[in-house]
């Protein structure tokens, strides 16, 4: 008997419904069918973002057998990168505007998760910080970790 559980998806085809989208052409008549469309959506991509984050720290699967050291400590430093720029995301809040070049920001409505998925950019004003100390930060995990200058 399958375990029926979206968080932990076991096989392909578990795999194959998160990376396909519900969306139809006919959701754009009606904004029931659109709000669950989106739903759905946000969840799947919540649920991706959250395998990609954590899955080497599922207890109950088996570790991934990495083809060479190499590979395994390339994965966990994206893996690290990914997770402080989520920190980054959280403690800077997330902003969107209703247009192209509009210059009124309103707070981000849906999941964290969503910025980062269907090939949309995410931009980053900063105040107060250097760019420098951002990448150092993100990379490194430490804001004075790399002299830009030398």
């Amino acid at each position: 008997c399958k375990q029926l559980n979206e968080w932990q998806p076991t096989d392909l085809i578990d795999w194959q419904t998160l990376w396909t989208t519900p969306w139809t052409e006919s959701h754009s008549l009606s904004n029931s069918a659109l709000i669950a469309t989106m739903t759905t959506e946000m969840k799947r991509e919540i649920i991706l973002f959250y395998q990609t984050l954590f899955s080497q720290n599922l207890a109950e699967r088996p570790l991934f057998d990495w083809p060479s050291e190499v590979e395994r400590e390339l994965f966990d430093k994206r893996i690290i990168f990914l997770k402080r720029f989520v920190i980054c995301l959280i403690v800077c809040n997330v902003y969107c505007v209703e247009r192209e070049h509009g210059i009124n920001k309103h707070p981000w409505p849906y999941p964290l998760a969503s910025v980062l998925c269907h090939g949309g950019r995410a931009l980053l004003r900063l105040h107060g910080v250097q760019s420098r100390e951002v990448l150092n930060f993100l990379l490194l995990g430490d804001k004075a970790g790399w002299n830009w200058e030398g």
